[in-house]
């Protein structure tokens, strides 16, 4: 889910097995504190250019589910960040 930290998210076999990638992406995200404490939902939804999931999640095709007023949408991760620190 969106607030599973990074540190936890390779400890699921399915997980590990279905998006590598992403896995070893989330592994560099800062240091093994911060790692406990990121998530893949706020590396891409901070929009920094360095953001090191961003690429590995493209590559995979994923999709995010985004949730407002009007309802939920899906769409590509690749149009959340619309610019350096925007969304």
């Amino acid at each position: 889910g969106a607030a599973v930290p990074c540190a936890v998210l390779g400890e699921n076999k399915a997980v590990r097995k279905a998006w590598p990638g992403v896995v070893e992406a989330a592994n560099l995200i800062g240091s093994k504190q911060v790692q406990g404490r990121c998530t893949i939902t706020g590396n891409l939804c901070n929009a920094s250019p360095a953001a090191d999931s961003v690429p590995a999640l493209v590559a995979a095709g994923a999709k995010a589910v985004v949730a407002g007023p009007s309802g939920k949408r899906t769409i590509a991760v690749e149009t959340v960040p619309t610019g350096p620190g925007r969304t």
